[in-house]
């Protein structure tokens, strides 16, 4: 990858620990097709998620783990520039259990996202070259896996209406993205 490409797109929920499997080495270009599934394919997990489980599912918040791949791709390839292309929390409990005040009340979700985005500019500060940042997701969506049961956008859709509702997060995210906050 070294000196090959000019951008890189970083999206990170989880900091895991893995290494190249054996089999990696004799995989076929059709057996990487089913890529939700590769990372089982090509390497093996060395430790434990670190963080603390943020959702009871699968999503771990440990800021310092994006600032660690950001410097760590800084050092090992050459500094390109870098997009943070996803990077966010779905809700705490499954969308059933919760009413839409409940889920526009994210407090969690701007938690994580100011966390995070202190990391980044540490790394930014120790010279990684991050050049974007895109916050997980605008909307609530269809989830590869879990379909419409985590919702992790900044703004509320009503699924069966498609009504679409700024959430808390949204509010902050736009304060904090807003270059003049004191003009309005």
């Amino acid at each position: 990858m070294r000196g090959t490409h000019r951008n890189s797109g970083v999206s990170l929920a989880v900091k895991t620990l893995l290494r190249q499997s054996a089999s990696s080495r004799r995989q076929t270009r059709a057996s990487l097709l089913n890529w939700t599934r590769c990372d089982a394919h090509h390497v093996l997990r060395v430790g434990p998620a670190q963080g603390t489980l943020a959702n009871g599912n699968w999503i771990y918040v440990y800021p310092r783990g994006l600032k660690d791949l950001l410097l760590y791709i800084r050092k090992r390839f050459e500094n390109p520039a870098i997009y943070i292309t996803e990077n966010g929390i779905s809700s705490v409990e499954k969308t059933d259990d919760k009413t839409k005040d409940e889920e526009l009340a994210d407090d969690m979700r701007k938690h994580y996202l100011s966390v995070h985005i202190a990391e980044i500019r540490e790394a930014i500060r120790e010279g990684a070259n991050v050049k974007g940042y895109f916050a997980w997701s605008l909307l609530d969506n269809f989830e590869w896996e879990h379909g419409f049961t985590e919702r992790f956008g900044l703004n509320y859709v009503d699924y069966n209406t498609l009504e679409r509702i700024p959430k808390h997060s949204a509010k902050w995210f736009s304060k904090f993205c807003d270059p003049n906050p004191y003009q309005h």
